[in-house]
């Protein structure tokens, strides 16, 4: 099938962070100025891990930032390979295809995105991102999936890249079952099982993220951390339907999580060991959350008048582009409903309802869990805005280099010119987002490294030569 691939040039953007710069390519004297970067390890969540398109992929995860970042240190003094755990090929019992992608999020199972031909409100055939293959989902290929095997790390060694797809800040130092550390069952530690060095015999793990990263005796360390304990419950719609994951971390214990990583992870090489931390982007970012339109239903006449009719006056629609109907029980009026408001968010999952048009969020309220509120936007808004001032004060503390894209990618989200190309935040067109929404793509990985590289370079005096993005693609259609 014609592929359709859309590139831009350099956007940087760093994971949870953005920078619209162009980084330098090209630097007359290679140095580390006054960081070691002997022995590089990667802690934090599905970004740094590779998760990509809803799933973890081997393709995306061979670009992975820190990935990326480690053959720019070799430069500098990095020694050996930097270690990842890559996932081994998956044969559906089902269908007998092969595939390296594997999601499992929200209790759903499934292979990696892919944009597909489906036809939408329009009446005519869209590019609509879809699972390459849902027939996974069936009974008898989910404990197969579930089972799904990464390469192992060099023989009595461990990975480099413990990134994980779910992983709080919190997780990092705590066992299941601590506190608001995750249960047995959870995403997190799914994927963390098949990453951590050793388990234990009857259930829970009997290391942690940060053990695994200790024991390699770090010199310098990158953390991607701390989006995953405000997003998850947004995700959920502010239901927090998986219980503590899906709850927003409490700031004391995001406090206390991070000061003992960090604690720990500079204790025995005090002054000496270095790192890179990136903070938390916003909520109006993400496609995920605003890639369904306020707006989007979309009535004739006759519907017009038909819902008109149902709600009898306690909801007005008019010919045209309309306002869907949300559930709310604050609401006053019989049917416990009211249209959703132009600065609130219709959550990326109920596309597939949404296709048809007119029924679900019409005739019937879009349920709370598909929607984030105008409360609920302020309080996600106000703890990653908190958690960034704790990123960001520890970053300073213990001499760690810092990104702060909450605030630059607001150049993207508006609309920026690059070399005469206009970079937005839009999904698959924008080049920054993969298919889910929420991860980045290859495009964003490699300008990640750079946005990181130039914090680096900032910070310790170092001339680390920057990736050339523009190598990387940005979404392609198959």
């Amino acid at each position: 099938m014609k592929n359709f691939i859309y590139k831009s040039l350099l956007l940087a953007i760093c994971s949870t962070a953005v920078i619209a710069c162009k980084p330098t390519l090209e630097l007359t004297v290679v140095n580390p100025g006054t960081a070691d970067f002997t022995r590089f390890v990667s802690i934090g969540d599905g970004t740094p891990g590779g998760y990509s398109d809803a799933s973890l992929n081997r393709e995306a995860q061979l670009v992975a930032f820190p990935n990326l970042l480690a053959e720019q240190f070799k430069l500098v003094g990095m020694h050996g390979d930097f270690a990842q755990p890559l996932i081994l090929p998956y044969v559906s019992t089902v269908n007998g295809h092969t595939y390296t992608g594997i999601g499992f999020e929200n209790g759903k199972v499934g292979t990696q995105y892919d944009l597909q031909y489906r036809t939408l409100c329009g009446g005519k055939p869209e590019l609509h991102p879809e699972m390459i293959d849902s027939s996974i989902l069936k009974s008898n290929d989910l404990l197969a999936v579930l089972n799904f095997k990464v390469e192992p790390p060099p023989a009595g060694g461990y990975y480099n890249n413990l990134a994980a797809q779910g992983v709080k800040l919190i997780y990092m130092n705590m066992k299941p079952n601590w506190f608001h550390a995750p249960k047995t069952s959870s995403t997190s530690s799914t994927y963390w099982t098949k990453i951590s060095s050793t388990l234990g015999t009857t259930g829970p793990l009997a290391s942690t993220m940060l053990q695994d990263a200790m024991v390699q005796k770090p010199t310098f360390v990158s953390i991607n951390a701390g989006g995953t304990d405000v997003l998850r419950f947004a995700k959920s719609g502010g239901d927090q339907d998986n219980g503590d994951d899906d709850m927003i971390t409490p700031l004391s214990e995001f406090h206390d999580s991070l000061y003992s990583l960090m604690n720990t992870l500079t204790a025995k090489n005090a002054g000496k060991v270095k790192g890179v931390i990136v903070n938390i982007i916003g909520l109006s970012s993400f496609p995920y959350f605003n890639y369904i339109k306020y707006n989007g239903l979309v009535l004739t006449s006759t519907q017009a008048d038909e819902l008109n009719t149902l709600y009898a006056g306690q909801l007005t629609f008019h010919v045209g582009t309309n306002n869907y109907v949300i559930d709310d029980q604050s609401a006053t009026n019989s049917c416990k409903c009211r249209q959703i408001k132009d600065d609130e968010y219709v959550l990326i999952e109920i596309q597939d309802s949404l296709r048809w048009c007119y029924g679900i969020g019409s005739k019937v309220p879009l349920r709370k869990r598909w929607v984030l509120d105008e409360t609920e936007i302020n309080t996600v808004t106000t703890n990653i805005i908190a958690f960034n001032s704790e990123l960001k004060t520890a970053a300073l503390t213990y001499n760690f280099a810092y990104v702060d894209g909450y605030n630059s990618i607001q150049q993207v989200v508006k609309g920026t010119q690059y070399e005469g190309i206009t970079l937005t935040s839009e999904m698959v067109n924008g080049n920054q987002f993969s298919l889910d929404g929420l991860d980045i793509g290859a495009f964003g990985q490699a300008t990640t490294a750079n946005s990181c590289i130039d914090a680096i370079n900032k910070k310790y005096g170092s001339t680390i030569p920057g990736i050339d993005a523009t190598k990387f693609s940005g979404v392609i259609f198959h």
